[in-house]
């Protein structure tokens, strides 16, 4: 009896610690003048078909960046790194303006 309501006790506790994951993964957006968002958890985004791995962060990018207020111009965003994990695939590049790199300008799609 007692290894049950431990079962009990600990399925529960799982439970609620997966609740708890899915309401704190929610977008986020920046709190003063701009109104781009921060951080966008599973973005509404369908890449299109036939694009090589490497060639859906530009899609995404060329496709999404005036929601973030990125500029048309492609010399404005500089990649700067690729990196692998368990997730998938990390692409990162760094915002410039006029050619000189944005302090804290970084940019991640995932």
């Amino acid at each position: 009896m007692k290894k049950l309501i431990m079962l009990m006790v600990m399925l529960a506790m799982i439970a609620s610690t997966a609740v708890l994951a899915t309401e704190l993964a929610r977008d986020t957006y920046h709190k003063d003048h701009r109104t781009t968002p921060k951080l966008q958890f599973e973005p509404q985004w369908g890449a299109p078909a036939g694009l090589a791995t490497d060639g859906v962060a530009e899609a995404y990018i060329e496709m999404e960046g005036p929601r973030f207020q990125l500029s048309a111009d492609p010399e404005d965003l500089v990649f700067l790194e690729m990196k692998e994990s368990l997730l998938g695939r990390h692409y990162a590049y760094q915002q410039h303006l006029n050619g000189v790199p944005v302090e804290g300008g970084h940019f991640i799609v995932s």
